[in-house]
């Protein structure tokens, strides 16, 4: 098991970024890790109080600005593994949103890819199914249109 390195999240002074994943607030008695809730998205949030008032934060988001650095214009925070709780530094970097849906398809989550039926009702099997251009299509409906 690797050793749990601590680091300072910028921006909010007595709040700590851990390589487990976890966000550490020292404001209290004893640093305590927050558990905060989850998103409606399920990714989990905490709050943080900073020098603007409290704010909301994706942990995600917390943790890769600590390890990673400011994420840049345009970019977004994208789990290798596709897995929402492992916000461990080495699963996080950032990427455009077309690579974060790359990755979503990759990893069979994307909405898209989820679906069996087409919108008639046909079966997306191997029989039913024309690929082209990373997309799929009823061969049932193209022929229907075709007649």
């Amino acid at each position: 098991m690797q050793d749990e390195v601590r680091v300072p999240v910028p921006g909010f002074p007595g709040y700590e970024a851990s390589s487990l994943g976890h966000v550490i607030s020292h404001k209290g008695r004893a640093p305590r890790v927050l558990r905060g809730g989850p998103h409606p998205d399920g990714y989990p949030m905490v709050q943080l109080h900073g020098p603007d008032g409290r704010r909301g934060f994706m942990v995600h988001a917390v943790i890769a600005a600590a390890f990673i650095g400011p994420r840049p214009p345009g970019m977004e925070v994208c789990h290798n593994d596709n897995d929402k709780l492992n916000n461990t530094p080495e699963n996080l970097r950032y990427g455009t949103r077309t690579e974060n849906e790359h990755d979503k398809r990759r990893h069979g989550t994307h909405h898209h890819t989820r679906k069996t039926h087409c919108p008639k009702g046909h079966p997306y099997d191997e029989a039913n199914t024309y690929r082209a251009a990373g997309r799929r299509y009823c061969r049932a409906c193209m022929a229907a249109r075709e007649r």
